[in-house]
């Protein structure tokens, strides 16, 4: 009986370990590493995220965001829909923003960051089109297609003032006062007349949406 006793603790013992070491190899085995796809995945996506937001706090910083913004064909009938100049007929650009001597202040920051790495982007404006009563609207700077499932997005906010200069090519692709103020007539706008909250033409949210193609 003893034996029999023996025999069935070492029976339990021999099991015990067999069913640990499974356990230990299908972790192993199923362990998320970071060389993992959805890690990696994860991992250049939150990159993309970062440097759009740095593209755009750079450009706001030195400027040529809110230059760009302008550089605009003031539209009759006070129209909301801005259309930038140099765009080929269209009222958004396909490439990188630009002037016919290169790309603008923005332009360049966006080529330096994506341009080069097989990155798509587009630049949304949103602001609020209160004049036609239809609240906020989403306008194109830049549209380059549809966003892939990986899309990931940065975002800013640019105030116009009315005295704001409407841009012009100040040559190399620097941008420049043209001396025609955003808010002087209902024809010299981009976005519409002006709201008169404080001199406050409009806040526009710009997003920067990237993606691998």
């Amino acid at each position: 009986m003893v034996d029999r006793g023996q025999a069935h603790t070492l029976e339990a013992i021999m099991a015990a370990v067999l069913l640990l070491g499974s356990l230990v190899f299908a972790l192993q085995v199923t362990a998320v590493t970071p060389l993992s796809a959805s890690t990696s995945s994860q991992h250049i996506e939150n990159q993309q995220a970062a440097t759009a937001q740095g593209v755009l706090a750079a450009s706001i910083d030195d400027g040529s965001l809110k230059r760009g913004l302008l550089y605009c064909d003031p539209a009759p009938e006070n129209t909301q829909e801005p259309k930038f100049r140099e765009t080929s007929g269209q009222t958004f650009y396909t490439d990188a923003p630009r002037t016919s001597n290169g790309p603008t202040g923005f332009g360049e920051k966006l080529e330096a960051a994506f341009g080069s790495q097989s990155v798509a982007y587009n630049v949304a404006l949103v602001y609020d089109d209160d004049n036609d009563g239809q609240g906020f609207v989403r306008r194109w700077m830049v549209y380059q297609g549809n966003p892939s499932d990986n899309a990931v997005t940065a975002s800013r906010t640019v105030t116009l003032l009315d005295s704001d200069e409407l841009s012009q090519d100040g040559g190399n692709g620097t941008l420049v006062g043209s001396g025609t103020v955003l808010g002087s007539g209902e024809d010299q706008t981009c976005y519409g007349s002006g709201s008169g909250a404080g001199g406050v033409h409009r806040v526009v949210k710009v997003e920067v949406i990237v993606w691998r193609q």
